[in-house]
């Protein structure tokens, strides 16, 4: 079995186990020709999604909740991962068999060897979403916190020694931060300027794919940068700093989300000239 080197790898490698042992058991009294537990075994088909459900959520930090709906996971796991709307019909079908399997209902129901065998579908379907996810990290939507400074009506970029677009200050969050902890972070190491947390202001949240990686997907958290102590320099990497107006000079390559959202946002908004 593959080791998903994640946060908390043991905890994230303990639920998958448990997730392949349900759907391992499930699969074995599915395969008896003369099995009539239908019921039985798509309850554990759906303990086994949820568990690769959990799997995810520990090993991205994202938020754990007690409850067995698997698209309330689902929707967890989306907050990360775009991808995760791809299995959205398959958590629906799913998620019945955790009570109409195991308590009793106004009206008794049965169940069928076909309904198993599409629930042996739809955790396969979710058990490879996450495994790829989580042993291909390159697959995985990239998360990243980005600082709006305005100053004289104009907008602070930076090119950095390896790149070919200005962007804006910032990064992704290390594990355990929080977006606006990435910033300040971000802005002490690329402009040697300090930040505290209360002058940032959230300017909105921002997705598109990622340039020459267009199965992934940027989300940008935004905040603008209304005081900071210090002189802005060239910190870390940065090549070259420029101050724009909506007017982006020719020659100028600036990111997606920046050129085609933020600018003309900015702009509409009498922010900059």
């Amino acid at each position: 079995m593959a080791s998903f080197s994640m946060a908390n790898p043991k905890v994230v490698n303990e639920w998958i186990n448990l997730a392949d042992e349900d759907y391992g058991f499930a699969c074995s009294n599915l395969s008896d020709p003369d099995t009539f537990y239908f019921g039985f075994i798509c309850f554990h088909f759906q303990q086994s999604a949820e568990k690769y459900f959990k799997a995810y959520i520990t090993a991205k930090n994202l938020e754990f909740i007690k409850v067995h709906d698997l698209d309330s996971l689902r929707q967890i796991c989306l907050e990360e991962n775009s991808k995760f709307d791809e299995v959205k019909d398959d958590c629906l079908f799913l998620s019945d068999f955790y009570i109409t399997t195991r308590y009793p209902v106004t009206v008794p129901q049965s169940f069928s060897r076909s309904e198993a065998e599409q629930a042996k579908t739809a955790v396969e379907k979710i058990s490879k979403l996450v495994k790829n996810l989580l042993v291909n990290p390159q697959n995985s939507d990239i998360h990243k916190a980005a600082g709006i400074i305005i100053v004289d009506r104009k907008l602070l970029v930076e090119k950095d020694t390896d790149k070919e677009f200005f962007i804006s200050p910032g990064g992704k969050p290390e594990p355990g931060e929080t977006t606006k902890q990435a910033l300040i972070r971000e802005l002490d190491e690329e402009y040697l300027i300090d930040v505290k947390e209360e002058d940032l202001a959230k300017f909105g949240s921002f997705s598109a794919p990622a340039s020459g990686q267009e199965h992934r997907i940027v989300h940008m958290d935004c905040f603008i940068v209304k005081k900071w102590s210090g002189v802005i320099s060239y910190g870390h990497k940065v090549e070259k700093l420029l101050w724009l107006t909506s007017h982006i000079p020719s020659g100028i390559k600036v990111g997606s989300i920046f050129e085609h959202e933020i600018i003309p946002r900015l702009k509409s908004q009498n922010l900059i000239d």
